[in-house]
Formats: C-alpha cells, structure tokens, sequence
C-alpha cells in the first residue's frame, strides 16, 4: 500500500463520518427552526404582519437550501467514479455552505456570525492549507456581509458596541484560522508519521511470516492462511488446490555438496514455486525439503499444469555445482479441497498423493483420490 492508497482510506473513513453529520446538523436546523418559529408566532416578538416574511426568508428559504445541497453532496458521494479525497472536499465544501446560510440568514442570531470559523478547523482533517485560506477569504466575506444585515436590521446596541461585538468576532475568526493553519500542518505530519509506523509494521509482520532462505512464508503463515482458506471457500471461484512438494534424495544432495549445495536447491525451488504462484503467492516452506503450494485463482486444470511445468523445469534446471548431466528432482501430491475437510485432513491428502509418487518411482505429479 502507497502513501496514496492509505490517504484514501484516511479521507473514506471521514466521510462515513462527516456525511451522517451534515444530515445530523441538518435536523437539528428544522428542529431549531420550529422551536423559535413558535416562540416567535406565541410570544408576539415578531408582529404577525411580518412573521410570514420571516418563515419565508429566515426558515424556509435557508432549510431548503440546506436540503437540497445535502441531497446532491449525498448523490455525488454515493457514485464510486468519484475519488475519496474528492468526496470527502466535496462534503467539507458542503459543512462550509451550511455554515454560510446559517450565518447570513440567521444573523438575527448573533452566534450564526460565528458559525464558518468551524469550518476551517473541519478543513483541516484534509491538511490543504491553500484550501483553508480559501475558506477563511470566504468566512471572512460572509461574516462582514452577515454583520452589515445584523447591524441595519437586528441590532439593540450603539454603535461603538456593535462595533466592539463585530469586532471580535472577525478577531474570533482570525484566531480560528490561525489554530486551524497549525492544526493543519499537525494532522499532516501526524498522517505522515502514522503511515510511515503502518509501513514499517506491515514490513516487519511479513518478514516474522516469510522464511529466510526461500522468501516462501513459513509454516506458522501456512496454518494462519489454509484456516482462511477453508473458512472462504464457498465464496471462492475456483477450487481450492494444495500442492505438496517433497524433494527427491534432498540428504544425498547434502552429503555430496554440502549444505550451500543444499541452500542453492532451496533457494532456486522457491523461485520457481513464486513465479508458478503469479500474483496469489501462496508459497509456503513447510519444513525442511518441503513445500507447499495453494491455488485459489484458476481451474483445476490450470493449476495441475502450472504444477507438472514446475516439476518438469526443476527436473531440468541444472547447478553450476553439480555434474553435468545430474539433476535434482522432486515427488508432488496434489489435493482439491472437500467441503468439511479440516486443515489437517486437506494436508493429508496431499501429503498421501506425494507418498504415491515416490513409491511409483518419483519424479512425478500424483493427485488424491
């Protein structure tokens, strides 16, 4: 996995989060709406020759604005042609939209004025500074237009006094916007450190899973994925087929060569069994001169010739180390997994049709009954 990919899962697991909360915020509007709409309607605050202008223009107009947006922010979302990153602008473009309705329609309300500085700590999460500057250009736009209506219409205080009031909330939103900045360069070097510890892990567990001398997975990754295997294996496509690969007079190849003799075989076999397995890799040494092999991603006869074309290339590969004319060659079983099958039972079989070959004079492929 890139840096890339990981991002992706980063801004896809902020989506499942910030789409639910847009809607959430949403609701909460309505709610809010009817609640003051009927304390305004009883408590006579706003005379009722003017209180359908003000559930128009100051309820209606403003609510379906925010529905309508979040209807098509939740339609792009939902398309999988579109990118993670760019959904998850799309729905922090959307909470800084919200924002702006609430705070130039209901400037009423002084408190909606400072409704877009949360948006610039939202914009962080996608750690794009030139996107926040961008948004705090926006909040501080909407925030004078948003003080002009409050100051002419709303307003109970002198002038100095809204002045005063007016004034801190643009130095509210400087602040924001300067914790924002930080945030934003914190979230970066904090994705950047996490990926980089992901990384380093994911390396450092596969190297705890591969053996050394083959780079096959060792035995403890072999138990780990045929219990897998078997518990996937009525979704799979393909049969499930292991392959149990026993070199022919491996203690012979020691005794006259030597153990580098023995190493090199190893070492060239699990080569083979890697570049048989194409991109599956289900490659396993599972203990001394054996090997096993897993195909999960073609039809049984693709895989008992992919097997019969390594047997038959190692047969005929020849060492530097040995005499012209000497190979090494090797007895493979091979066994389709049967529902109910346990782990132990499928490594039998195979195990039993690799017997079979040697016993008929080795060399040879051989598959369980």
């Amino acid at each position: 996995m890139d840096f890339t990919e990981y991002k992706n899962g980063y801004y896809t697991r902020w989506q499942k989060k910030l789409l639910p909360a847009c809607w959430a915020f949403f609701v909460t509007a309505v709610i809010m709406n009817i609640c003051i709409s009927n304390y305004f309607f009883t408590s006579g605050e706003i005379p009722h020759s003017r209180f359908n202008f003000y559930i128009i223009f100051e309820s209606i107009i403003p609510l379906s604005i925010h529905f309508i947006s979040l209807v098509v922010a939740t339609i792009f979302t939902k398309r999988s042609s579109m990118s993670p990153e760019a959904k998850i602008k799309l729905l922090v473009w959307l909470y800084f939209f919200q924002t702006i309705v609430i705070a130039l329609f209901y400037c009423r309300f002084l408190p909606a004025l400072c409704f877009p500085c949360t948006s610039l700590i939202l914009s962080a999460l996608l750690f794009d500074k030139k996107l926040l500057k961008i948004y705090f250009t926006f909040s501080l736009f909407t925030i004078t237009v948003s003080s002009v209506v409050w100051f002419m219409n709303f307003s109970q205080y002198t002038l100095v006094f809204s002045l005063v009031i007016i004034t801190m909330i643009f130095f509210l939103d400087v602040i924001v916007f300067i914790l924002s900045y930080n945030l934003c360069k914190l979230q970066r070097e904090l994705v950047f450190t996490i990926f980089k510890s992901y990384v380093k892990h994911k390396k450092l567990n596969k190297e705890l899973r591969l053996e050394p001398l083959t780079r096959l997975y060792n035995r403890t990754a072999y138990a780990n994925a045929i219990e897998r295997l078997i518990h996937g294996s009525r979704k799979s496509e393909f049969p499930l087929v292991q392959v149990l690969l026993d070199l022919d007079n491996f203690k012979e190849i020691n005794d006259t060569y030597g153990h580098s003799g023995g190493d090199a075989v190893l070492i060239t076999l699990g080569e083979m069994i890697s570049s048989s397995l194409g991109k599956a890799k289900l490659g396993f040494r599972y203990g001394g001169d054996e090997f096993v092999m897993i195909f999960n991603d073609r039809p049984f006869d693709e895989a008992v010739a992919a097997v019969e074309k390594l047997r038959n290339d190692f047969s005929n590969f020849q060492f530097d180390f040995m005499k012209t004319g000497k190979f090494c060659t090797m007895s493979l079983g091979i066994a389709v997994y049967q529902p109910g099958w346990n782990s132990k039972q499928w490594f039998q079989a195979a195990d039993a049709a690799a017997y079979i070959a040697k016993t008929k004079g080795k060399n040879r492929v051989e598959i369980a009954k």
